[in-house]
């Protein structure tokens, strides 16, 4: 695999915040699901979709600072671009 593979293209991400999803942070990333999971009595949201790069998921992490999350957690959930696409 190569870095180019990584950077360029599709990705199925998770990122995880602390707190609860605000309405802002709903109209801002509409486009990925959000879930609100309590872990060890705190709330967390849950953010998951696809991304068509890492250029989108930087915007996708200044948005998030922009709205005060602190962001617990990034994973790359799936990179198979023939499934994503």
């Amino acid at each position: 695999m190569t870095t180019n593979y990584l950077f360029a293209n599709p990705a199925n991400y998770q990122i995880q915040l602390f707190g609860p999803p605000s309405h802002t942070l709903k109209e801002s990333l509409g486009s990925m699901n959000i879930k609100t999971k309590i872990i060890e009595g705190n709330k967390f949201t849950e953010l998951t979709g696809i991304l068509p790069d890492q250029v989108a998921l930087v915007g996708v992490i200044q948005k998030i600072h922009q709205l005060h999350y602190a962001i617990t957690s990034i994973q790359i959930i799936d990179m198979d671009i023939n499934h994503l696409k």
